[in-house]
């Protein structure tokens, strides 16, 4: 588990370590969506935005409706732990069960402003849990403590996308990472 995931509801916590077929399986879904970018069959955009539907599918988290409900929460902790890992720091992302390795993800298909040749997917997907889970504060340290002006940039447009998703249904993840990061 993360550091930051002890502010998340306990029974939230519990499911995720009780129920981790469908995050085995977003992993598996990841890492060939992974391949097929590296193969240049389809950009690492394009392939975020499909692992994000895939784990909003696989915990039916299409269902529910506008809040904070568990089943969003799950989606979005599966999201974290496939694409970043289990924890925050450099050291300490791309490390866990189900934890995909450094750089399966680049930056193609991003928008220019965005690119920096590193793995953006796993930057924007830590941007987005964090700004649903922690918001403000959180984007305020992310922001003072990184370096690069890419990525502050897409931290920016990340954290408010999980912003603006704590108002909204999940099933509109996908639309808004298109519409907010896609080229």
């Amino acid at each position: 588990m993360g550091q930051f995931d002890f502010l998340i509801e306990q029974s939230i916590t519990d499911q995720l370590e009780e129920d981790t077929g469908p995050t085995s399986q977003l992993q598996v879904f990841a890492s060939k969506m992974a391949a097929s970018a590296r193969k240049g069959a389809c950009t690492d955009a394009a392939a975020f935005v499909q692992v994000v539907s895939k784990a909003i599918y696989l915990r039916g988290a299409y269902r529910l409706q506008i809040g904070m409900s568990p089943a969003k929460q799950v989606a979005l902790h599966d999201l974290k732990r496939v694409l970043v890992g289990d924890g925050w720091t450099r050291e300490g992302r791309n490390h866990g069960p189900f934890a995909l390795p450094a750089n399966s993800f680049l930056d193609t298909g991003l928008k220019p402003a965005f690119r920096d040749g590193g793995n953006q997917i796993q930057h924007a997907m830590a941007g987005i849990y964090l700004g649903f889970v922690f918001g403000f504060f959180a984007e305020k340290y992310v922001i003072w403590d990184e370096d690069s002006d890419v990525d502050k940039r897409l931290y920016r447009a990340t954290f408010n996308i999980g912003n603006e998703l704590k108002a909204s249904q999940i099933i509109n993840l996908p639309r808004m990472i298109m519409a907010d990061l896609c080229a």
